[in-house]
């Protein structure tokens, strides 16, 4: 299973972009959302989410209320709450089967990675 879990490090600005991220998932762009702000990152305002919304088509009325609403803001702290009680302190993190992994890593990493552990959970060996 793959979950995402936010983890806004720099404050007001990064609980914003998760918000922001959140509302677009409302309208099946998440990912799109997600992907813009860390290209413009940081450079953000709340004049560029509202660019972002219109770039991905979103239905504008629909997004800019559930900004004002702070509708996923619980949502994007509980994440960060549940994050700093597992230990992580930056971002990216990773958790594979319980195992903390803090940093970029390459597909090629991951993808050796998983095929270990697969492999451990076949024989019964530890990590």
């Amino acid at each position: 299973m793959i979950a995402y879990m936010h983890f806004p490090i720099h404050g007001e600005e990064s609980i914003f972009a998760a918000e922001a991220a959140e509302c677009a998932r409302e309208q099946g762009k998440f990912w799109e959302m997600h992907h813009l702000i860390f290209e413009h990152a940081p450079d953000l305002s709340k004049e560029s989410y509202r660019g972002f919304a219109q770039q991905l088509y979103l239905e504008s009325e629909q997004f800019e209320k559930c900004l004002s609403e702070h509708r996923y803001r619980e949502r994007v702290l509980n994440d960060f709450q549940k994050g700093k009680q597992y230990g992580v302190v930056g971002t990216p993190t990773f958790f594979i089967n319980g195992t903390m992994v803090q940093g970029m890593r390459d597909i090629d990493w991951f993808q050796q990675k998983i095929k270990t552990i697969l492999h451990n959970q076949d024989t019964g060996d530890a990590d």
